[in-house]
């Protein structure tokens, strides 16, 4: 019997295969293990299905069966359904495929009426029908969580658990809420995120906050949730009417607690105002995923942990991400005094956090506010890494508001902190005249710097191209790194680093060499205010900077002395600004060594000029020498 069982269904596997074909009894040859339902009684009822499901056999059901009562169909039969046959469930009764029994049809609807249909564990929501496509996807979803939770000895262990989407196009009025736990290991998948793939669309009259909801258990038992979301296109309607295309968990402080990372991949996000909203959570990797939109205040990655104590989101990696948050004219897409963002990192709640981000290769286009990272009222977020290729692009539209800013952090509130933001080998560009600030700007207000503020910011190997505003502006920061490349900047005024208030212990590197005239900054290095404990390693910046300039820091330990050129009145204790260095000999230079490391001079009477070599007098040579700790070197 076992052996006649596998064949026939290794037979249904074979007809299945064009997923949209009408099956009949007659593609399988009528073995002897398959029957049709009309050898159980005239009528197809519950008694004719119970009889069926203790033959052990496959049944065809090439009629309506109407369910009357609750009814449970185990063992390893197999429901091969023609179209036109089917299950009709009475009102407040259910229908449950239990224990290995399986159901085979093509994509049409095979179920009907009020009841519940329990136990499938990869249905197709098309069994459902058509009328209503949210329901009948919830419909698939449940039966399959149902399924996994109620699982009995006989059904393989390689089971997946889920949602069988087509391709084609899935409407719905309402939101669809997807529920994976500890032991429903959710697979929500299409066949591609492409046109003939799947499309998910907000109808014209779409009711609720979210298209697609993936709700967080709220049992600290059930939140060791996996899923597997992905390959399909989510597509918003004319007026915007779902808030978010995405949302992951919900205000009531529910979260996913997962041992290892979930997957959200391979999405097409379309005319979104949030394409993913993340409420709470963590360990999910997103990958492959592109955002564009022509909404008004458009986020392609909305991140805002709920108000409940103790809401997290983090520890999440972001791989291959493209978002075009705005595809109309600044004016159109920034109104009311809310601007378009790539990314959008926000904790406002005491007792809150985000932390634990990593940003791979995000490409980001035509933003007013690329990432903007804001902690108020005692929030915390710390830890994001934005990494290698990673690019952003400010909007370049010149009849719009304020945009193109590429990082803006902000801690405002007694005990609100930002630490630990990683810059590293990305490409940045501010490109709009209408950009007014820095590209970069870290800044803690009064109450946040009183506490721990915003600390511990590095930015190395970054290519900042700045056509009208400054580079880095740090307000208020303690421990500032920045190793940063340089090209234009077009307005009168502007500066590539700032640094105002309280802002202490930082170390800079320019390489400014890619300016074109009259494309240039004013100064390369401004501390003002009570600025202290800045050191500037040997940067070149001669072609990037207009004139010197004279600042107004009254703080202490500002050593600009790594500038190139610099005057003979910047003294290290001093923030000054550039002029040409003064000429000297080899032989009246300082000592070389660990305490003079770092400093710059210009020699007249070099006897050569070799990169890396000693430089001994005697010459007429003049070349730059460093200082390396133990020799002055030419450069």
């Amino acid at each position: 019997m076992k052996r006649v069982l596998l064949a026939g269904a290794a037979t249904i596997a074979g007809a299945l295969s064009a997923h949209a074909r009408d099956l009949r009894l007659e593609d399988f040859g009528a073995p002897s293990a398959i029957a049709s339902i009309s050898a159980f009684g005239a009528t197809c009822d519950d008694a004719a299905l119970a009889a069926a499901a203790a033959a052990g056999r496959t049944i065809v059901i090439d009629r309506i069966c109407a369910v009357s009562n609750d009814l449970a169909l185990s063992g390893m039969t197999m429901w091969f359904v023609e179209r036109g046959g089917g299950f009709r469930v009475a009102n407040r009764k259910a229908l449950t495929f239990a224990d290995g029994a399986t159901v085979v049809a093509g994509p049409y609807q095979i179920f009907s009426g009020p009841g519940a249909v329990r136990g499938l564990a990869f249905p197709k929501p098309e069994w459902w029908g058509g009328a209503d496509q949210a329901a009948s996807v919830q419909a698939a979803h449940d039966s399959a969580k149902f399924a996994a939770l109620n699982r009995g000895v006989l059904t393989p262990r390689n089971t997946k658990y889920g949602v069988d989407l087509g391709c084609g196009f899935y409407t719905f009025a309402r939101t669809v809420a997807l529920s994976p736990v500890t032991w429903f290991p959710l697979q929500f998948t299409g066949c591609a995120a492409a046109l003939g793939g799947t499309r998910i669309m907000a109808s014209e009259t779409f009711e609720g906050d979210a298209l697609v909801d993936l709700v967080a258990p709220s049992s600290a038992s059930e939140q060791n949730a996996s899923f597997d979301v992905g390959q399909f296109q989510l597509v918003n309607n004319s007026a915007y009417s779902a808030t978010s295309l995405l949302r992951i968990g919900k205000d009531d402080g529910t979260s996913f607690n997962p041992t290892q990372q979930n997957r959200i991949h391979d999405i097409d996000f379309e005319n979104f105002v949030n394409a993913i909203e993340w409420r709470n959570g963590r360990l999910i990797e997103f990958r492959r995923i592109g955002m564009f939109s022509t909404a008004p205040r458009a986020y392609c990655l909305n991140i805002d942990p709920t108000s409940s104590a103790g809401s997290f989101v983090g520890d999440a990696d972001f791989y291959q991400m493209n978002c075009t948050p705005c595809r109309g004219t600044m004016a159109s897409c920034s109104t009311g005094g809310s601007y378009t963002r790539n990314i959008w990192i926000k904790a406002d709640h005491a007792g809150t956090g985000v932390a634990g981000l990593r940003f791979h290769a995000w490409i980001g286009y035509y933003s007013a506010k690329n990432v903007e990272i804001a902690a108020s009222n005692g929030a915390a977020i710390s830890d994001i890494w934005i990494e290698t290729g990673s690019q952003f692009d400010g909007h370049g539209e010149e009849g719009g508001p304020v945009n193109g800013g590429i990082v803006e952090a902000t801690a405002t509130g007694t005990g609100s902190i930002i630490q630990n933001i990683n810059i590293g080998n990305i490409y940045a560009r501010a490109s709009s005249p209408k950009h007014i600030g820095s590209a970069f700007t870290f800044s803690a207000d009064a109450d946040a710097a009183a506490g721990a503020g915003v600390n511990s910011i590095s930015m190395e190997g970054t290519w900042i191209a700045n056509d009208s505003a400054g580079g880095v502006l740090a307000h208020n920061v303690r421990g500032l790194k920045i190793d940063a490349i340089f090209a234009s900047s077009g307005f009168v005024g502007q500066t590539a680093v700032r640094l105002e208030g309280s802002t202490s212990d930082v170390t800079i590197h320019l390489d400014m060499q890619y300016c074109l005239a009259p494309y240039l900054y004013d100064h390369a290095v401004v501390a003002q205010d009570t600025v202290s404990n800045v050191k500037v390693s040997p940067s070149a910046v001669s072609s990037c900077v207009r004139t010197p300039s004279s600042n107004s820091s009254r703080g202490t330990g500002i050593d600009l002395s790594g500038l190139w050129p610099r005057s003979s009145a910047d003294g290290p204790s001093e923030a000054k600004g550039l002029a040409t260095l003064l000429g000297s000999t080899v032989g009246s230079l300082p000592g070389c060594n660990s305490s003079a490391l770092g400093q710059i001079a210009y020699v007249t009477d070099a006897s050569a000029a070799i990169w890396g070599a000693r430089v001994a007098g005697g010459g007429s040579t003049k070349t730059l020498a460093i200082c390396n700790g133990t020799n002055w070197v030419a450069r």
